[in-house]
């Protein structure tokens, strides 16, 4: 096995030198390759690999942590990737300066299908190179998943989304996705419905301009609505507010505890409305929320709004914060 490369190996811009084992400590290193980075700037090459591990506690459980490498190592690495049998594939970008082929381009959205291992129960995916906005020829088409954990903090184009939720709907129990666009209401509702019996952490933040809003000018009713009374093991939910209506009280799951909104543009169907002071007034609805959170311009609620829905919250014992959504940030639901 070749000696493990450090951090400073990996990439040129990282200030402290540690070895790459210490990413690990509840995990065994078994098998480290050398990906030769023969198209890298001179200078950048080094050592580039995938850790693969298994949980010192139980049988054989293999880890996958990708690290920042060089945009040339792409090809190389998806296919070793397919011939590891993991567990977990965690694919997180370091905050660094963006130096041409650094962290730029290493994974791109469009590679979801590829990493979406059969063996895998947990996938991350960081990266903001957003996949073409436009389905290919041939849609990507997904075999049975045996995921429990999908992290995508990436621009995931809907057509990779959609056949994604549904793959995973019999198993996933934790959900964070963003997508940089808009969500179909009924593709969405659609997509989502069959894990409804199993999701327990849910974020499904979406951010459409306000050409796609123009175009979908019509009346229609949010997934979110019609998605909330299906939900049998749902604690906490983080959406955006062009994914619900204020109308929502009425329909939470008895389990939810922890509810946060995200308003991107003043033109969602969320917004402050008397119906939902008059539904945290009516006492004959029963509501099981520790906390309720609002992302959005504080300038865009009434003073007087605000106070009253802190004050209806607070007579049921649920905690109201409005947040400014420049302190906003996804995939944080607390």
């Amino acid at each position: 096995m070749p000696p493990l490369p450090s951090d400073t190996a990996a990439h040129p811009h990282a200030s402290v030198a540690r070895p790459l084992a210490t990413l690990l400590p509840f995990y065994a290193l078994v098998d480290i390759f050398d990906a030769s980075v023969d198209r890298a700037p001179s200078g950048q090459a080094g050592h580039s690999g995938i850790l693969i591990g298994w949980d010192s506690n139980e049988s054989i459980r293999p880890l996958g942590t990708i690290r920042p490498l060089h945009s040339a190592v792409h090809d190389t690495l998806l296919a070793a990737i397919q011939t590891k049998p993991l567990v977990s594939l965690l694919c997180s970008p370091r905050l660094v300066n963006i130096d041409a082929g650094w962290t730029r381009e290493l994974f791109r959205a469009e590679d979801i299908p590829t990493l979406c291992l059969p063996t895998l129960e947990r996938l991350e995916l960081d990266t903001w190179t957003a996949g073409p906005s436009t389905p290919p020829r041939v849609p990507p088409v997904f075999g049975p998943l045996r995921l429990k954990v999908l992290r995508l903090f990436t621009a995931v184009p809907p057509y990779i989304l959609y056949p994604l939720l549904v793959a995973t709907s019999s198993t996933l129990e934790v959900c964070d996705v963003y997508v940089e666009g808009w969500l179909s209401p009924d593709k969405l509702y659609e997509a989502l419905l069959p894990s409804t019996p199993n999701i327990i952490d849910l974020t499904c933040v979406s951010n459409p301009s306000s050409f796609e809003l123009d175009v979908f000018d019509q009346p229609y009713t949010p997934a979110f609505d019609r998605l909330l009374p299906h939900f049998e093991k749902l604690t906490r939910l983080f959406i955006s507010a062009t994914e619900i209506s204020s109308d929502f009280l009425r329909l939470l799951p008895p389990t939810l505890r922890h509810l946060t909104i995200r308003s991107f543009n003043p033109r969602s169907t969320f917004t402050f409305s008397e119906r939902m002071v008059k539904c945290l007034r009516d006492l004959s609805l029963e509501l099981f929320l520790e906390t309720f959170t609002v992302r959005d311009v504080v300038e865009d609620w009434e003073e007087e709004d605000l106070q009253v829905m802190v004050d209806a919250c607070r007579a049921r014992g649920i905690e109201f914060v409005l947040v400014p959504d420049s302190d906003s940030g996804l995939g944080d639901s607390d």
